[in-house]
């Protein structure tokens, strides 16, 4: 814009005193130059003044207050990669679609120059225990020394599923990378957790013993049967804390209730001291002995239940279980039963015949006294005993007695 027609050529290229002129043009940025961060350069103006030819020249200046500045051009340069994280479930060893101990994870961790400059002397590193790495590929040719505008490098590891990682419920995993624009350090973190889903669970098989039989007579009054209880952790957490307790309200024995004491089996998982923990797959015992009452014997039966509990990660007493008797049905009662002995033993006697009139000799009409001792030698309690004469067997002549 501007200008005027001095020398009637028709172009407007032409000043009077104190008159301007305007051009414009328009420069592509290359990547060279969005590298550099700046753009520097100067113009020169020629005019022919009247009678002569080019002149009258000027070296451009950037703003007028100084003779000659270059025109430059600063930019800040978008450098800001991104760093993102991904996986996949590439090993599912049983084949349930979820993550598991044992488990294989494929980690991806991208760096990826979304900004305009180029970047290098880049570095991707994964922080988690245990990271395998696989290596880095880039796009287009691209290396981690040289990452030009809009391609990436991408790392790939490998990561096996722990039981710690069970235990918290997830994987938290931080990735970081490092890269140089110029003096300028870029520095970028990713952070991925993964959810480990958590299945607590406990069985507990309650089993009893024949009765003891130290009398050799059978089962009786005093025989003691022993109970076995076996937890075991048949979730995907450790479990702490486990106890069993028999629950009287289904025992149907008349002595003492049993008060299971540890056994076997179980480990201190929470550095307590105490063997109540159960890794995955792991079992503690516990035994408890019960002294039969008659009414035991009586019916033929015990039966009885008992709860185990325990605690899963960061939680109290959340788990437990109804004892089972063999692991086949859920919750049965453990029924142990014995064959009932029903026995009398009648011993009868019989006196001298009384010497009624003191003749010295036995007479009609003298007495003779039978006693009749009934006992029970069985193991269950007999009710409304009675005795009778066997006519058939009874040689007297007189009355029955």
């Amino acid at each position: 814009s501007g200008g005027s027609d001095q020398d009637s050529d028709t172009a407007k290229d032409d000043l009077a005193v104190g008159e301007s002129v305007v051009w414009t043009a328009d420069y592509e940025l290359t990547q060279a130059d969005v590298d550099a961060g700046f753009l520097e350069n100067r113009a020169t103006a020629t005019g022919s003044s009247p009678g002569k030819t080019g002149d009258v020249t000027d070296v451009s200046d950037d703003d007028g207050t100084n003779e000659d500045d270059k025109t430059r051009k600063d930019y800040a340069p978008t450098s800001k990669p991104t760093l993102t994280k991904d996986y996949v479930l590439s090993t599912d060893v049983d084949s349930d679609s979820v993550i598991d101990v044992g488990d294989t994870l494929t980690y991806s961790i991208k760096l990826d120059n979304d900004g305009a400059t180029t970047i290098t002397d880049n570095t991707i590193a994964d922080n988690l225990t245990g990271f395998v790495s696989t290596g880095v590929t880039c796009t287009n040719g691209a290396s981690l020394g040289t990452l030009p505008a809009g391609e990436s490098c991408t790392l790939t590891g490998t990561y096996v599923v722990q039981q710690a990682d069970a235990d918290r419920g997830f994987i938290k995993n931080i990735a970081t990378s490092s890269s140089k624009r110029g003096t300028d350090t870029l520095n970028r973190s990713a952070t991925l957790n993964v959810t480990v889903p958590q299945s607590p669970k406990l069985k507990l098989i309650k089993t009893a013993s024949d009765p003891s039989d130290p009398d050799s007579n059978g089962v009786d009054v005093g025989d003691v049967v022993t109970y076995t209880y076996t937890a075991t952790n048949v979730g995907n957490v450790t479990l702490t804390n486990v106890t069993v307790a028999e629950n009287s309200s289904d025992f149907t024995g008349t002595g003492t209730l049993p008060s299971p004491a540890y056994s076997s089996g179980g480990s201190d998982q929470d550095s307590d001291t105490a063997k109540d923990d159960l890794a995955v797959g792991e079992s503690v015992v516990w035994t408890a002995d019960y002294v039969l009452t008659q009414a035991d014997v009586d019916a033929g039966f015990i039966e009885n239940q008992a709860t185990a509990t325990g605690s899963s990660p960061g939680n109290t007493d959340d788990v437990s279980d109804l004892s089972d008797d063999d692991g086949t049905n859920d919750s049965d009662k453990t029924k142990k039963t014995f064959t009932p002995l029903a026995e009398l033993k009648l011993i009868k006697t019989a006196s001298d015949p009384a010497d009624t009139d003191s003749s010295n000799g036995v007479n009609v009409g003298d007495t003779i006294t039978y006693t009749y001792t009934a006992t029970n030698v069985g193991n269950v309690t007999l009710t409304n005993v009675t005795v009778a004469e066997n006519s058939s067997d009874f040689t007297g002549t007189g009355t029955l007695p």
